[in-house]
């Protein structure tokens, strides 16, 4: 009888260490999948900000502005309700989000003229771009994205 007493105790420390281990194996893969989310959220920023950031700067071409409408004018309807990554477009006291208006607005740039484009990022988006300026390079405001 004490040889059998003996046995279900060890049977039951096993089983109780098997419990431990898969236990542990299980917060491990999780933690994985929390690592792995944070590295692809650094990767969707960098991928969205580079969409704009190639037409950033001073003495851009009105085609460049224009390309940089129509990049914003992609967000938008690839964004498809997602508020974080929808960019509003404004145009001197014109501001809109809906493709058409940003068409309208892309028509109005000069193909001759030279404007200076700078953005700012937000923080609380983990490094978004969240505005970007577009003025004359004459100094005069043209009109400003902000997200």
């Amino acid at each position: 009888m004490e040889n059998a007493s003996k046995a279900l105790i060890i049977a039951g420390a096993i089983l109780l260490a098997i419990l431990i281990i898969g236990l542990g194996m299980l917060v491990f893969t999780q933690a994985q999948g929390v690592i792995g989310r944070v590295n692809l959220d650094k990767d969707i920023v960098e991928a969205t900000n580079s969409r704009f950031q190639a037409n950033i700067g001073d003495n851009k071409r009105g085609t460049d502005v224009k390309a940089l409408c129509g990049d914003i004018r992609n967000n938008n309807l690839t964004a498809d309700g997602e508020d974080s990554f929808e960019i509003s477009l404004t145009y001197g006291s014109e501001t809109v989000t809906d493709a058409t208006e940003i068409d309208k607005i892309r028509s109005k740039i000069g193909n001759g003229k030279y404007y200076n484009v700078t953005c700012t990022y937000d923080k609380k988006k983990s490094g978004l771009i969240d505005t970007i300026t577009i003025e004359d390079a004459k100094g005069t405001s043209a009109g400003t994205v902000t997200e």
